[in-house]
């Protein structure tokens, strides 16, 4: 067990991250709070970058990666800032004419070839870190059990698309009505109304 210095919360060793300059060889952050401690580092950083990316091409990718990175004092993290994220939050490098995710590349010159099949997982669940030392390997359902357990998946009422709150999915499954009528004013689909009262949908719902 061990005391993170943040939120005082007393947690499990698995709840921190490695970290080979502490005596303990852990983080002094729980995972949670080191992501939160990354994103303010991040946010608050001046964003000029050390090296603009036009000048860097005369170098070879592993001493292009190394310049295109910060170290976050408190996580351990490295953060990326190089080629803009995409869409899911990962920074991305061109090696050998090819975009390919920085923290998967970050494995591959530190800890060798990724196996067909597997995906890079981060531990911190920064996805801008490209520290080895917090990077594994897992297939995909490893990755997706992972952001189950953490609770960082996106579900119900969370997805942007979603036309219902938990609050109505509760007043749904006590609703005796007709599905057709229930889904008329709530303006969904009977079959959804079926879905979520046979338990398919929204299973994280307690009636």
């Amino acid at each position: 067990m061990k005391t993170c210095v943040r939120c005082r919360l007393i947690l499990d060793s698995l709840n921190f991250t490695k970290d080979r300059n502490r005596r303990d060889g852990l983080s002094p952050y729980c995972r949670s709070c080191a992501s939160i401690l990354a994103a303010e580092y991040y946010q608050a950083k001046p964003r000029p970058v050390r090296h603009p990316l036009k000048s860097l091409k005369r170098f070879a990718p592993p001493e292009r990666f190394h310049m295109l990175y910060t170290p976050e004092p408190n996580s351990g993290c490295w953060l990326w800032e190089g080629r803009p994220q995409g869409s899911n939050g990962y920074g991305r490098m061109k090696v050998g004419g090819h975009s390919v995710p920085a923290h998967r590349y970050a494995y591959e010159i530190h800890k060798g070839q990724v196996p067909v099949g597997m995906q890079v997982c981060h531990r911190c669940d920064v996805p801008l870190c490209v520290n080895p030392d917090h990077l594994f390997l897992g297939t995909g359902r490893d990755n997706k059990q992972d952001c189950v357990a953490k609770d960082r998946h996106i579900y119900g009422a969370r997805h942007s698309r979603a036309k219902l709150t938990d609050g109505a999915v509760k007043a749904i499954l006590a609703d005796r009505r007709k599905h057709y009528v229930i889904a008329i004013q709530y303006g969904v689909s009977s079959s959804l109304i079926g879905k979520i009262k046979s338990r398919k949908m929204w299973r994280h719902v307690n009636a």
